[in-house]
């Protein structure tokens, strides 16, 4: 039985579809920030309101005896939050010791100025909001990064909600947890994306630079869309303002890093190289069968749980660049966003253990691909595969938040 707009009226699957495809822009941002917030404010009650657990400082870095406030120290090493958190108490520092904190690599850390730049004016001045503020640049990031995904997915003709695949992709909130500046770099990129397939050029260059000020990985995209648009001038398609306009974010990078060498006298992105190695996949196969081994085992209950769920995330990981991949052709996202997107998964078959080794590592490795992945899906302007795409990233997004509500 069909009903008056030529739908199975019996087949709750298509009222399901046409619910959750009816999600305004508005709906899809409250959306997020209401589940955002919630792991935000549940994370803080967990831990009687230390918005510094947030930062994750390690005994090896923290000084608390120097420190201009007390941080709650987690392990030896800590995370990278303690680094931001250090530069957000002085982002043009000069000196790799202060403030009772050492940074371990102050080129690598500061060429990822924007995150703790922002935090720091947030704070007025103030040294006791900064770890308030880091939230807060973040949350309001993941909030511009909801908003501007969803008018993106109605710039492919799409519904609102199919958007929300890139904010709650499990990276995004991994970086909030930790006082990272991933989820400012990811925001800066799609808003940039959203203003290049709305044709305003010089705002998305200024996005662009933004992005690469937060993470220095957002100049493939940066490359990549300047590549593109230098083409499209030579076949006549674009005029050479907009190919020089798409030099902003790339030239932004270059003159930061001069800034590295002239303070550190060395380039910041040099020691993320440490990180690569020749051989692709190797690193991610090894770790997909390190899970499986977990798995198979039947001697400790923990290890087989642990193993199933870096299991079931690295099959997530496969999954989707193998559904960006099949659409990628027949997608009306820009040939910019494809090119970038083989660029991070280049990237991404070249990281090594020290990234595959846990959700933590290759889940924020993958951000960039996964992001675009998704802009590419959703620009296939079909429903039924973003749909695909969204019900696992939500539920994946569901079992990282729980699990940082618990952790210690």
């Amino acid at each position: 039985m069909l009903d008056a707009d030529g739908e199975d009226a019996r087949d709750p699957s298509n009222a399901l579809l046409s619910r959750i495809c009816d999600c305004s822009v508005r709906s899809a941002v409250l959306i997020a920030a209401l589940l955002y917030g919630i792991a935000i404010v549940g994370r803080l009650a967990c831990h009687r309101g230390d918005a510094t657990f947030f930062i994750t400082a390690g005994s090896l870095y923290y000084n608390p005896s120097l420190a201009p406030a007390k941080l709650s120290v987690r392990t030896r090493h800590g995370y990278d939050g303690q680094f931001y958190y250090r530069l957000a108490l002085d982002p043009f520092t000069r000196k790799a010791v202060d403030y009772g904190i050492a940074i371990d690599n102050p080129p690598y850390r500061q060429q990822r100025i924007l995150y703790p730049l922002l935090a720091h004016i947030l704070a007025l001045g103030g040294i006791s909001w900064i770890p308030w503020t880091l939230i807060a640049v973040n949350y309001l990031a993941v909030c511009a990064l909801a908003y501007n995904a969803a008018r993106l997915a109605r710039c492919f003709s799409m519904p609102a909600i199919f958007g929300l695949a890139i904010p709650f992709f499990p990276g995004v909130l991994m970086g909030l947890d930790r006082d990272l500046a991933d989820p400012l770099e990811i925001s800066l990129m799609v808003f940039a994306l959203y203003l290049v397939h709305s044709r305003r050029i010089p705002l998305a260059a200024g996005m662009l630079a933004l992005a690469v000020l937060a993470r220095e990985t957002a100049v493939l995209l940066a490359g990549a869309l300047f590549v593109i648009s230098g083409v499209r001038a030579l076949r006549k398609h674009a005029s050479w303002i907009e190919s020089g306009l798409m030099m902003i974010p790339l030239v932004t990078y270059a003159g930061w890093q001069l800034r590295m060498v002239s303070t550190w006298g060395t380039i910041g992105v040099s020691a993320g190289c440490g990180t690569l190695e020749s051989i692709p996949f190797r690193s991610a196969v090894l770790s997909l069968l390190g899970a499986f081994a977990s798995v198979a085992r039947v001697d400790s209950l923990l290890t087989t749980a642990s193993g199933l769920v870096l299991l079931v995330e690295l099959l997530y990981i496969a999954t989707m660049v193998s559904v960006a991949a099949a659409v990628s052709f027949r997608s009306a996202a820009s040939p910019g966003v494809k090119l970038a997107w083989a660029l991070y998964l280049v990237l991404a078959a070249l990281l090594s253990t020290l990234v595959w080794v846990e959700d933590w590592g290759f889940m924020r490795g993958c951000a960039e691909l996964m992001a675009l992945g998704f802009i590419m899906v959703i620009g296939a302007r079909e429903e039924r595969p973003a749909l695909m795409v969204l019900a696992p990233t939500l539920a994946i997004w569901m079992k990282v938040a729980i699990q940082s509500l618990i952790a210690q």
